[in-house]
């Protein structure tokens, strides 16, 4: 049984292996055989997968003055759709070629398929009796026994009108690239935590942009101070789970779209100054991080007193230091102009173990 070859060449003078309608190429398709054709000839079908595809060489031209080399001209015929041709190779020939000119068709044509106007990237490809399409087998018939061979089963030719189609030029982009993936941030208060006092940090991840994928999503978190933090008494809300923890962060599964992670401060009881604590969202699959928000950085101290006087917010929440708003049965309506002061830091907690959170610049009225 023979092992058939493919290839194609065209007149075209440049890099690209093209017919251009314009400059009336022509295009030459050659078979080799690694034994010679049987006794009636070798029968070969070549297809591809653009319908009309060989409509757009001049088969007109061809069949008045057809150019061949050990094949028949008159047992070369078309399929059903056009998408190829079958023919056959001269009995004991071991090659056998056709060379046909490119159809030039008036663009844009109201008529014909849009395959006859623009660049078409098409492969042919040589079939066995067994890949041929079942809407193709009245008009291709049967074929001889044959194998194809693996490195030269198929070839590419460029169709296009004129020779500037060729040229690639990208489409100048229209926007900046999206990104379908969840975009992670992280905010983080208070700005310090009082090991004396047991305070406890808060973490609030939020998910933003797209879904949560079936399973959660798995963010990575750097801290190197995290050693400073009692993770015995983490508390995380409902939608995240601690999957993993290293000795300079945490891996942190989110599903849902908003989660808070509760970490006290450790007390060791040494006295060891102020500190510094950051946390980092990390890079990772399946998901961007908010570079705006992405970490958060908090200061490590052993006393109250250790805090600048110039961090705290002058406080107003007892008798003495309240605002006198002065209502009275003769002034019984008042109004307050206020902006709201959050801190993530700044709640009280239940007795359930859940917070309430207020405003930092809440008044005692």
């Amino acid at each position: 049984m023979p092992q058939v070859s493919l290839s194609a060449t065209t007149s075209f003078n440049g890099d690209l292996n093209a017919l251009v309608e314009d400059q009336s190429t022509a295009l030459t398709v050659r078979f080799d055989l690694d034994e010679p054709a049987p006794a009636g000839g070798l029968k070969l079908f070549v297809d591809s997968e653009i319908e009309q595809l060989v409509s757009r060489l001049d088969l007109p031209g061809f069949i008045f003055n057809p150019t061949t080399e050990n094949i028949n001209p008159n047992l070369l015929g078309t399929s059903f759709d056009n998408s190829g041709f079958f023919l056959t190779i001269d009995e004991g020939a071991t090659f056998g070629s056709f060379t046909i000119n490119v159809f030039n068709n008036v663009e844009p044509s109201p008529t014909l398929p849009e395959t006859f106007d623009g660049r078409v990237d098409a492969v042919f490809m040589l079939k066995t009796q067994d890949e041929v399409p079942d809407e193709d087998l009245a008009d291709v018939g049967t074929l001889s026994d044959y194998t194809i061979d693996p490195t030269a089963g198929s070839t590419t030719v460029v169709f296009a009108d004129t020779a500037d189609q060729l040229t690639d030029t990208p489409e100048p982009p229209t926007g900046p690239p999206t990104s379908e993936l969840p975009l992670v941030s992280l905010h983080t208060g208070p700005d310090f935590l009082v090991e004396a006092e047991g305070t406890v940090s808060a973490h609030v991840f939020n998910v933003t942009n797209a879904t949560i994928p079936e399973g959660g999503l798995v963010v990575s978190v750097s801290a190197p101070g995290l050693g400073e933090f009692d993770l015995d008494a983490i508390n995380v809300s409902e939608g995240g789970e601690i999957v993993a923890v290293r000795e300079d962060g945490f891996d942190i599964r989110l599903t849902d779209f908003t989660v808070l992670v509760d970490l006290p401060i450790a007390s060791d009881g040494e006295a060891e100054g102020p500190e510094t604590a950051s946390f980092t969202l990390e890079a990772g699959e399946g998901y961007e991080v908010n570079s705006d928000f992405s970490s958060g950085e908090f200061t490590l101290v052993d006393t109250a007193n250790e805090i600048p006087a110039d961090a705290l917010n002058k406080r107003n929440d007892t008798i003495s230091l309240a605002t006198e708003i002065g209502l009275s049965p003769d002034n019984p309506e008042v109004t307050i102009v206020e902006t709201l002061e959050f801190d993530i830091g700044n709640r009280y907690q239940n007795e359930d173990g859940s917070f309430t959170y207020v405003d930092a610049s809440e008044d005692v009225d």
